[in-house]
C-alpha cells in the first residue's frame, strides 16, 4: 500500500475489463469501514452511486461507477 500497488490494481483491473472483456459498464463496491479501499477509489473518476444498508452487516457498502 505505500508504493500505491492498490491503486495500480485497481487500474488494471479496469483497464482488464475494458480491453479483454468489453465491459463498459461497472460497479466496484467497498464496505465505509475499509477507509483505505475507500480512498483508493476516491483518487480515480468513479463516483459514489448509492449506499446499501444490510441488515445484520455493520457499516454501509458504498458502490462506485
Amino acid at each position: 500500500m505505500e508504493r500505491g500497488l492498490d491503486g495500480r490494481l485497481l487500474d488494471a483491473l479496469r483497464a482488464w475489463f475494458d480491453t479483454e472483456w468489453k465491459v463498459t459498464r461497472a460497479v466496484y463496491v467497498t464496505n465505509e469501514q475499509f477507509r483505505h479501499q475507500v480512498d483508493v477509489i476516491g483518487r480515480t473518476d468513479l463516483v459514489l452511486k448509492f449506499e446499501l444498508l444490510e441488515p445484520d452487516k455493520p457499516g454501509k457498502y458504498l458502490v462506485f461507477g
